[in-house]
Parts: C-alpha cells; sequence; structure tokens
C-alpha cells in the first residue's frame, strides 16, 4: 500500500526550484527519515513525478543498491537509465550500444568512466544531458551517507558540487540535489564541516506517515471488518513500531488471528511485544561483546556527535570501567571489530569520524536509562 503525499511532494518541488521564500534547498535538499518508514517510496512515488511535472528531468540513484559498486559508477548508470527513458532517439541508440555507452549528440559517453581521467567529467556529461533535453536535471540519491566511507565517493560528492555550481545561469539551477540517508548524524557528514563538500546546507526530517496514514488504514480496515474502530490505539501502535508500516501491517495480520478483545486492542499488545523484543535483541547484542567493546560503545551511545573514541577522557572511560590501563592501538582494535561485527555496530567515515550504524539503538540506550536499567545485565540460565 503506498501512501500518497502529493502536498508534500509539491511543496519540496517548490523550494528545489527556488520559488519559496527563505528557502535553501535549490542549493541542496538533505532529508532523513528511519529506514523503512517509506522514505524511498515517497522519493520514487511522489517527488519524482512531482519534478517531472514541472518539467525537470529526474535521475534516481540507489547508493545501497549495488555495495560493490562505487557512487559514481551508480550514478552513471542511473543516469544512461534516464537518458534511455527521456531523449527519444538518443535513447534508441543507447539502447543498441548498451547501459557502457551512450551515443549523445554525436558524442560517445562510456558511463564506465565518467569522472575518471580517462573520461568525461560529471560536469560534462550533466551539461550535456541538460543542452539536450532542454530541462533542468534533479539528481536524487537515495542512502547518500555510503558514498563518505570512501574516496571515490568523497570525490563523487565533491564533484556533484561542482557541477551545481557550473550548472547554475540565469534561468537557477540547472542540477536541483536531493540527498537522503537513514541516519540524520551520517548525514551530516556531508554538510557539517567546512570540509564537507555541501557546507552550510542544512539536514531536515522527512516528515513520517503520522497519523493521516492511521485513519487512512482504519477507513480500509473499516470497510473490511464492517466493523467501528478506535483510532487512537492504532495510532498508538504504529508508533510503537516505529511508524514503520511493514511492521505496522504485521502487527495487524497477527491480531486478526486473535479473537480475544477488539481489534485495535490486540494490535496494539502485538506492536507492545514487538517493541519489548527489540530491545531485548539489542540487549542481548550488548551484553555478548567483549568489556572493551561495550565500553566503547557505551562511550559512543553517550556522546553522539562529540564522540572521541582516542582522547584521553575516552581512554580513561574505558580503563575505568575494565579496571585496567588501555591503549590507543587496543581501542582501535575493538572498535574495528564493532565495524565489522554482524550486525555492524560502528559506522566510520572516511574522515574518519565514527556514528551507530543502527540509529535505533539510541531509543533502546535512552529507554534503559530512564528506566535506571543502564548498562543491560547478561542474562544467566535461570532467567
Amino acid at each position: 500500500m503506498h501512501f500518497a503525499r502529493p502536498a508534500l511532494a509539491q511543496t519540496l518541488t517548490n523550494e528545489l526550484l527556488g520559488t519559496t521564500l527563505l528557502s535553501d534547498a535549490s542549493n541542496g535538499l538533505f532529508l532523513a527519515a528511519a529506514r523503512r518508514t517509506g522514505k524511498t517510496e515517497f522519493l520514487k512515488q511522489d517527488l519524482k513525478p512531482a519534478l517531472e511535472a514541472a518539467g525537470v528531468l529526474v535521475v534516481y540513484a540507489d547508493l545501497w543498491a549495488d555495495k560493490t559498486r562505487s557512487p559514481m559508477d551508480l550514478i552513471a548508470r542511473a543516469l544512461a537509465q534516464a537518458l534511455m527513458q527521456s531523449l527519444g532517439l538518443v535513447a534508441k541508440a543507447a539502447k543498441n550500444a548498451g547501459l557502457d555507452s551512450i551515443n549523445l549528440a554525436g558524442i560517445k559517453i562510456d558511463t564506465s568512466k565518467i569522472g575518471k581521467t580517462d573520461g568525461m567529467t560529471l560536469y560534462e556529461v550533466l551539461a550535456l544531458v541538460r543542452a539536450q533535453s532542454g530541462k533542468p536535471i534533479a539528481l536524487i540519491i537515495d542512502e547518500a551517507q555510503h558514498a563518505l566511507t570512501t574516496a571515490e565517493g568523497d570525490a563523487t560528492m565533491s564533484a556533484l558540487k561542482s557541477a551545481r555550481d557550473q550548472l547554475r545561469d540565469g534561468k537557477g539551477a540547472g542540477l536541483l540535489l536531493v540527498m537522503s540517508g537513514s541516519h540524520r548524524d551520517k548525514l551530516l557528514r556531508l554538510l557539517n564541516t567546512a570540509a564537507a563538500p555541501f557546507w552550510g546546507s542544512q539536514v531536515r526530517a522527512l516528515p513520517t506517515l503520522g497519523r493521516p496514514f492511521v485513519e487512512q488504514v482504519a477507513k480500509e480496515l473499516r470497510v473490511q471488518t464492517n466493523a467501528p474502530l478506535e483510532t487512537e490505539s492504532l495510532a498508538e501502535a504504529f508508533t510503537l513500531c516505529g511508524e514503520r508500516p511493514q511492521f505496522f501491517f504485521e502487527a495487524l495480520r497477527r491480531a486478526q488471528e486473535e479473537t480475544t478483545g477488539s481489534l485495535e486492542q490486540r494490535v496494539l499488545t502485538v506492536a507492545k511485544q514487538r517493541r519489548q523484543q527489540d530491545r531485548n535483541g539489542m540487549s542481548d547484542l550488548y551484553t555478548s561483546l567483549p568489556a572493551l567493546e561495550q565500553a566503547i560503545f557505551c562511550r559512543l551511545l553517550d556522546k553522539g556527535d562529540a564522540f572521541q573514541p582516542f582522547d584521553a577522557a575516552s581512554r580513561a572511560f574505558y580503563a575505568k570501567q575494565l579496571g585496567k590501563p588501555v591503549t590507543a592501538s587496543a581501542a582501535q582494535k575493538a572498535i574495528d571489530r564493532l565495524r565489522e561485527n554482524d550486525p555492524p555496530l560502528v559506522w566510520k567515515s572516511l574522515r574518519g569520524e565514527y556514528s551507530l550504524y543502527d540509529v535505533e539503538m539510541l531509543d533502546w540506550f535512552s529507554y534503559l536509562c530512564a528506566q535506571h536499567a543502564w548498562p543491560p545485565q547478561t542474562k544467566t540460565k535461570d532467567d
């Protein structure tokens, strides 16, 4: 079920096109939303059509679609796909040649070499596409923070910033950039320092589906069940599911298998059970870690963006937890193990910045702290 949000899409489109007073979106729109909350669906099924209706050529690239490919390669291939679909006779030539080669205005473009020393720059390709299409280009990059983990990805972001600046003319922005991420702190690395490619821009939270989504589901359920439904309990259940439609529908399916009590109360019960199971799973994962990894992860949870893994204060914290001194080398090896853990617990940018891999663990951490139950204790066989 896709819950359309045309009003939000139109608002962002207006901002990107520079028709909204005081908006900086024409310099880049950076949207953060938790995983599975409808971010990608909104970008592809709401924002993309709204931009196209405004006369924009839209190119969508997901940097998590294939983690074995570089960000530049994924963007280049997405650009080739957009050309095949949008530029008439050029599309036929591109299709005959395959995605690795496009003949545009008499110029052969090898997409595998875009951005490399022996190929066209990203700006040159985008400028050519814009000239041939006669439209501004919107490049939507999903999970953009993935680019920050490699030198080539970082260079791709810088190349996009340069292309954006060069394609600006008297008619306005020739290249509109939309970058999304499932982790706000990671996305911030694109713009939070003078060395970052989009320094000066802001990350905003993509609004969640919220109450309107729950009311639409409740409306459809009333038709299916021919019974009244109390929306407040469903809304609470949706919140407990992290406002993730997939988990919410799973709770609904499980609730329909039961017969005791009202449907909405059964959904709420299932949602509460799932939330507790998720928290228990995080506690089990934490308690399974060696002592030094626990200390480092605890420090990261507590400090957030201010986390400095090897400074004197952090090493003193580790030493207090373990009852013995901890060298910077030992701390580095422990952090590497946290990054290589299955599932990974720590994320590292190319510039050596560290962050939580799964932002949902902040909710778990805050919950246990509020319950005066931090840190979680290892369960015994009798528990």
